[in-house]
């Protein structure tokens, strides 16, 4: 039988771009396998639907398409329902609509845009809902982040309130914008005024007293 080939060894110089590139492959796959469970992980369902009490308590059933009776599926426990996803994405995209109208004004072209009648509600993937739910996750758990380190800078009390919110709410949309931007965000400077020196009292009672 004719001997396997092994892979020859990447030279020192590239060993490290080799290892993290295998690392990477390795931690996605494990990734994978982890979220590829959720489906049935008690942490990530909400509580079954059951009918009756006691002794004759049971999971609630329905007829499949063969007319058998099986229990309703649980349901994963979510932070945003299908439809406010949707309503966010569309307000993304009435944006971005908005975004070629002036750039075309400005080339003197036509675009056709949005509709009067509807907005653009489009579907959205199941794996896409995921990803905006996390991004809107990190952003509420930021915001309240820093709204408690304004509330124990401030130790006026002990209540996260509405204005400490909306002033945390701000400094993460800064935050953001100065990280995701081009340009670094808005420099504060702080000018000084300049500085005028007075005549001290001994040197004009030097003058006077030489002038004398």
């Amino acid at each position: 039988m004719p001997r396997s080939k092994s892979k020859p060894r990447p030279p020192s110089s590239k060993l490290s771009l080799f290892n993290t590139r295998s690392d990477a492959k390795t931690v996605q796959k494990t990734c994978n396998a982890m979220w590829s469970c959720t489906n049935q992980a008690p942490l990530f369902l909400r509580r079954p639907k059951v009918v009756g009490s006691g002794k004759s308590k049971r999971r609630a059933t329905y007829k499949n398409k063969r007319g058998e009776d099986v229990p309703i599926p649980q349901k994963m426990n979510r932070s945003f329902r299908r439809f406010p996803l949707r309503v966010l994405v569309s307000a993304a995209t009435a944006n971005a609509a908005s975004i070629f109208a002036s750039e075309a004004n400005a080339m003197r072209i036509g675009v056709k845009g949005e509709t009067n009648v509807s907005g653009a509600l489009m579907q959205i993937s199941k794996g896409a809902e995921v990803a905006i739910e996390q991004a809107l996750v990190a952003y509420a758990q930021s915001a309240f982040q820093n709204a408690i380190a304004l509330r124990d800078s401030m130790k006026l009390h002990k209540k996260v309130t509405a204005g400490s919110m909306s002033a945390a709410t701000r400094i993460l949309n800064n935050q953001l914008a100065s990280c995701t931007g081009l340009s670094p965000g808005e420099y504060l400077l702080e000018r000084k005024k300049p500085v005028i020196k007075k005549k001290s009292n001994t040197v004009t009672e030097a003058k006077a007293s030489t002038e004398a």
